[in-house]
Parts: C-alpha cells; sequence; structure tokens
C-alpha cells in the first residue's frame, strides 16, 4: 500500500492535501478529532473536539444523557485531586471522561467526587492493556465519531 501511496503522491504533488480536503468535507466530525489526536498526542486538546462527545454519552439504558457537568465544574473538581500541569491528560479528557463515566455509573453512583475520582483512577491507570491510558477519551471519542459515519452509511 504505501508503495501505492508514494507513486500516487509523485504523479500528484497536491494528492495529500486533495485528500485531507476531501475527508473534511466528508467526514468533518472525524477529521477534527484526527486533528486534535495529531495536536495533542492522541488526546483531545481543543474544546470543540471534547464538544462532539456530547452526542454519544449515553446512560445505562442507552438513553442520550450528553453533559452532565460543565467543563469549568469538572476542572475546578479535579484541582482538588490532581495538578493538570503535571498530568498526561487534558483538561477536555478528563471533562468527557468524566461525563462519561457518570454515563456509565450515574445509575449507581451520582456523587461528583466519586465519579471524578473514578475518571482520574482510569485515566492514570498504568496497567491498562491497549495503549495509554490518559488517552482513553480521545480512543472512546474516535471510535464513536467513526461508528457513527459507518451507521449514515448503511
Amino acid at each position: 500500500m504505501l508503495e501505492r501511496l508514494n507513486k500516487v503522491r509523485k504523479e500528484n504533488p497536491r494528492f495529500d492535501t486533495e485528500l485531507v480536503n476531501y475527508f473534511g468535507n466528508v467526514m468533518p466530525e472525524l477529521l477534527e478529532v484526527y486533528i486534535d489526536g495529531f495536536l495533542f498526542d492522541c488526546h483531545i486538546g481543543s474544546k470543540e473536539v471534547a464538544r462532539l462527545a456530547e452526542q454519544f454519552i449515553k446512560n445505562n439504558k442507552g438513553e442520550n444523557i450528553g453533559f452532565r457537568w460543565s467543563f469549568d465544574e469538572v476542572i475546578n473538581a479535579v484541582q482538588n485531586y490532581v495538578n493538570l500541569e503535571e498530568t498526561e491528560f487534558y483538561p477536555e479528557d478528563i471533562w468527557v471522561w468524566t461525563n462519561v463515566k457518570y454515563g456509565d455509573m450515574g445509575h449507581i453512583i451520582a456523587d461528583t467526587p466519586t465519579i471524578l475520582r473514578i475518571a482520574l483512577s482510569e485515566l492514570t491507570d498504568d496497567d491498562y492493556p491497549f495503549s495509554d491510558a490518559s488517552q482513553r477519551a480521545y480512543c472512546w471519542l474516535k471510535k464513536h465519531i467513526a461508528k457513527s459515519y459507518i451507521e449514515q452509511e448503511e
């Protein structure tokens, strides 16, 4: 595949630009997520991309519940537990992941400190087996957005 890609690039120097522009027209939200991934090392680093997560946060019944807590509420609360400048994740990561965890567990536990500590624990889990645990929110969002495009085509 790389050989073919390099051949196309050699024959058409604008191929990469045209491909990205096409991708942006066909799947703009997914491109936004990939741009954040590129700029922020597979993290959610912008509020624009973090806001895309709202449409995928569901409760245990599969109902869309969106964000339970605002960005400022999560960031103000998380500062009681960690110094964000010393973490591997971005503030937008913890904002998204805390709200995802509320969707997953809000029917069992609803208090902010517990949900926040669970989210922090998962974003800093040293033995997370798939990739860097601090990238969970980004990987979760990328998967859901890509899946939404596939479902649109069906």
